[in-house]
């Protein structure tokens, strides 16, 4: 998925929507590309569930997510679109 090996992260940040929810007053979530259409889809408009843990974060009073169109062409309520940044 990434190319080359090169590009692979050798480290990561990782925690449960749980642990989140308690501790974290304010959540970003990114999402790029086609290939995070169907679980921008399943966060924001699929039912809440363990089948796709970030759809919790809708319960979370201050979760702001981020994404670009191929990660959002599965959503079909309305969006807040931003400037789009220079490339």
């Amino acid at each position: 998925e990434f190319g080359d090996l090169s590009l692979v992260p050798t480290s990561a940040f990782t925690m449960g929507v749980g642990t989140i929810r308690k501790y974290w007053s304010r959540v970003v979530l990114f999402a790029f590309g086609d290939n995070k259409a169907d679980a921008t889809y399943g966060m924001v408009e699929g039912k809440i569930g363990p089948h796709c843990p970030a759809s919790f974060l809708r319960r979370h009073a201050h979760a702001i997510v981020l994404v670009d169109q191929p990660a959002a062409k599965r959503l079909t309520g309305e969006l807040k679109s931003l400037p789009k940044l220079p490339t």
